[in-house]
Formats: C-alpha cells, sequence, structure tokens
C-alpha cells in the first residue's frame, strides 16, 4: 500500500470512528429516558444518574484512547514522508494536512458532544433533587395537615441540632420548626403501635379515678 493510500485509509477511519459516537448517543438517549423517570421516581432517577456517569468516564477513557491511537497513526504516516522523492513528498504532505484536520475535527466534535453530555446529566442531577426535595415538603405538609399548636422551645443534644441545621441548609426544610415537627411526628408513627398501648392504660386508669371520685361523692 503506497503513502498516499495509507493517509487516505487513515482519513476513512478517522471519519468512521463511530463506536464513540454510538457510545455517546446511548448515554443520551438513556438520559432523556432518566428525565421521565425523574417525574415519577426521583430518589431512582439519581440512582440511574450515577450509572451513566460512570458510563460518561468510560466514554471519555475510550476517546483518550482512541485520541492517542490515531495521532500515534499520524506521526508514524509522517515519518514514513522522508524516504519519497520530492514530487511524491510533497503531494503526501497535502494529505496529511488533511488527515491533520480530521483528527482536529474528530476531536473538537467529540469534546463537543461529550461537554454538551454532561451538562445534560448535570441538568438532569439537578431537576431529581429538586423534585425530590418538592416531594418531602409535600409529604411533611401532608403529615401535618392537621391543625398544629405552638409549644415551648426544647434542649436538642448538640449533634442533633446540627444534623437539623444541615438539613435545613440543604433546603429539606424551611426552618428549625419545621425540621424538628417532622421527625417528632416520624418518631410518633414509629412509636404508634406501643402509643397505643399506652393510651388504653392511661384511658383506663382515668376510668378507675372516675369511678373512685364518683363512689366518695356518693358516700358523703
Amino acid at each position: 500500500m503506497s503513502i498516499e493510500e495509507r493517509i487516505r485509509e487513515f482519513i476513512r477511519r478517522v471519519e468512521e470512528e463511530s463506536r464513540i459516537k454510538e457510545m455517546i448517543q446511548d448515554i443520551m438517549r438513556r438520559a432523556e429516558e432518566v428525565r421521565e423517570v425523574a417525574k415519577e421516581d426521583a430518589r431512582r432517577a439519581l440512582l440511574l444518574l450515577d450509572k451513566l456517569r460512570a458510563d460518561v468516564s468510560a466514554v471519555k477513557a475510550s476517546i483518550v484512547v482512541a485520541k492517542g491511537r490515531l495521532r500515534g497513526e499520524l506521526t508514524g504516516l509522517r515519518m514514513s514522508l522522508m524516504g519519497l522523492e520530492p514530487e511524491l513528498r510533497e503531494r503526501a504532505r497535502e494529505l496529511l494536512e488533511e488527515a491533520r484536520e480530521a483528527l482536529a475535527e474528530f476531536e473538537d466534535e467529540l469534546g463537543e458532544e461529550v461537554d454538551e453530555l454532561r451538562e445534560t446529566l448535570s441538568e438532569l442531577r439537578s431537576l431529581a433533587k429538586d423534585l425530590l426535595r418538592a416531594r418531602r415538603r409535600a409529604a411533611i405538609r401532608t403529615e401535618r395537615s392537621s391543625e398544629s399548636a405552638v409549644v415551648s422551645s426544647i434542649r436538642l443534644p448538640r449533634g442533633d441540632l446540627e444534623v437539623i441545621d444541615l438539613l435545613v441548609e440543604a433546603g429539606v426544610f424551611r426552618s428549625r420548626s419545621e425540621a424538628v415537627a417532622y421527625f417528632t411526628h416520624r418518631g410518633l408513627e414509629a412509636s404508634k403501635d406501643l402509643l397505643e398501648r399506652v393510651k388504653s392504660k392511661v384511658e383506663e386508669l382515668r376510668r378507675i379515678r372516675e369511678e373512685v371520685a364518683k363512689e366518695f361523692r356518693l358516700g358523703e
């Protein structure tokens, strides 16, 4: 195979380096599917996005390998010009310039597609997190739908307070009061069976106390 044929073959392979592009297109397609999943299950969408981010890392690694291989081949083609006659060498140089431009265009195009992909994943992650926070707030409002009452301030362990402040800072709750009310309600819900038994015993004690008081009043 002549040097010109080798250079043309190199240009053709650069232009047909479709494997990486197909990987990027597949991730973009799956990213759009995640957008739909996020509307129904934001937590699952975040898990899927983590998988996509790992796939993006694999694509970037493939790009690095492809660039290294193609640049190495281009360097080898340049070295092959040394033994050519002047006329053939000049023609080969023109073809090599085409090859260099094809490789540069290939690298730029992949770089743009990867940047677009990263922006899409970042946007989807923000969307999923926003939806997750919104649904948490909606759940809080639902759980607190019954009339609330104002209570006095309470003392919390420093570690618990730091967690509360972290959740408020993250936007999960609007205030410390809202966070404490939420976890108080959840704690009561988790102890519902025990509280029902205690409530039954307390009501029984009230009944006995009322009966004793009634007997004393009758004996007067």
